[in-house]
């Protein structure tokens, strides 16, 4: 099968990128640390402590959630999973076009109406045709099931992150860290405060 073709993995990826750099880009805004800082980031030594620790925080969460990102999709075998739907997927639509290629007399399942179904005179075609249906369907289900249960899972480890990620800020950038300037501690509260409030997650 054509590794083209296996579009969900990539999409499921691209999201999940998506959503980091949305937070991450709270982090990445230099006004609006700034503006929590305004007497601190004015001086030149300030300014530079205060980009500093803005880009090895960014660096440290990327690189922490990318190896998240990594190990879930591997101890959920999200890759394999989602290229066989999509093997799946690409098999059924290549023996639709190849029965049509043949001038075959025997139309696919989509193509019923519900009362072919119900009224056709060919009964042992409509029984194995209805059967074909449900076990289609049963099996989508079952797939989509898994695949909802495992992306709430990753919502909520991701949720957990964002809270540990917080703490961190907390005990390295807060309170804890001894600083003397009120004007920096409170300028850091602020902008604690304000990304909170705006958490994708919440």
């Amino acid at each position: 099968m054509s590794e083209h073709v296996r579009i969900r993995y990539l999409r499921l990826n691209q999201v999940c990128k998506k959503a980091l750099q949305q937070s991450v880009n709270k982090v990445q805004n230099w006004d609006k640390i700034a503006s929590c800082f305004p007497h601190y980031a004015a001086v030149d030594e300030g300014a530079t402590n205060l980009t500093n620790c803005q880009r090895q925080v960014v660096e440290f969460w990327m690189e922490l959630s990318k190896r998240e990102f990594e190990e879930i999709f591997k101890e959920r075998d999200i890759e394999r999973k989602l290229n066989d739907l999509d093997d799946l997927i690409s098999r059924a639509k290549t023996v639709q076009r190849s029965m049509r290629e043949e001038g075959s007399t025997r139309e696919c399942i989509d193509e019923l109406t519900p009362e072919q179904l119900i009224c056709g005179n060919m009964h042992e075609t409509r029984v194995e045709l209805l059967s074909q249906l449900d076990g289609r369907l049963d099996k989508m289900t079952n797939l989509n099931t898994q695949l909802e249960n495992q992306l709430q899972q990753l919502q909520a480890e991701l949720e957990q992150e964002t809270d540990e990620l917080h703490q961190l800020y907390n005990r390295h950038l807060g309170e804890d860290t001894g600083l003397q300037d009120e004007a920096l501690q409170q300028g850091l509260k602020n902008m604690l405060i304000e990304m909170r409030k705006e958490e994708p997650f919440d």
